[in-house]
Parts: structure tokens; sequence; C-alpha cells
């Protein structure tokens, strides 16, 4: 999904990631990966920068996938939790450490994107 992604932007468009492609990947964090727990939770931050769902910006121009702001951040909290409670099922017993890493890095990464997007709105807003 990464790749896909990354290479061809336009493919989310054909998608309607709410109703489509949420619940499984949700279904999946929940059920702590299907058995493969460790190439999900170590590429979870690459599927998180490229999804278009999980951006905290507003993107106007996709019709089918639009979203406002609010519901952009229940998604990703939606997300999270559903992450974290990967660790009350019994196949995650054996890789929690990677799990609660995931979780770090994918918060890490969401605030980090958010703190430059204010940050840039600020010096756009003090240049004018």
């Amino acid at each position: 999904m990464f790749t896909l992604g990354k290479n061809q932007p336009e493919c989310w468009t054909y998608v309607n990631l709410k109703k489509d492609f949420l619940p499984k990947v949700n279904k999946c964090l929940k059920e702590a990966a299907y058995g493969a727990p460790i190439a999900l939770y170590q590429n979870f931050v690459k599927f998180v920068s490229v999804c278009p769902l999980f951006q905290l910006k507003e993107i106007k121009e996709d019709k089918l996938n639009k979203a406002s702001f609010k519901e952009r951040c229940n998604l990703l909290r939606e997300c999270l939790v559903n992450l974290y409670s990967g660790l009350g099922n019994d196949e995650s017993v054996s890789f929690h450490r990677e799990l609660m890493n995931s979780h770090a890095e994918t918060l890490t990464f969401v605030l980090l994107k958010r703190v430059n997007q204010l940050t840039d709105q600020a010096e756009i807003d003090f240049v004018f």
C-alpha cells in the first residue's frame, strides 16, 4: 500500500477509504495483524504518511474521500486506539515491544506533522 500510495497518489481517489479500506485496517490492528505483526507495525508509519485521510490538512479536490479536520482527527484517534487494543490479543504476547514502538512512532509522526503545519502557517501569517 505504501509503494502504491507513494508512486501513484491519484489511486486514493478511486477508493472510498472510510467505507472500504479503514474498517479492514482497524480490524487488522485489533486482531494483532493476523500473525504478521512485525511487518505491519514496522511499516505502519509509512502507511499513515501516504494515506490521505490521515493527513491533518484540508484536501478539497478529493470528492470521494473528503473529511473535515475534526473527522480526520477522529479517524487517527480510532486507528491509534485500535493499534493499542491489539495488546489485549493473545497473539500479541510475543511482540509487545514492536506494537508499542509502532504506537509511539505513529503518534510522534502525527504530532510532528501537525506542529510543522502550524509553524509553517504561523510563518506565512507573519510574512503578510
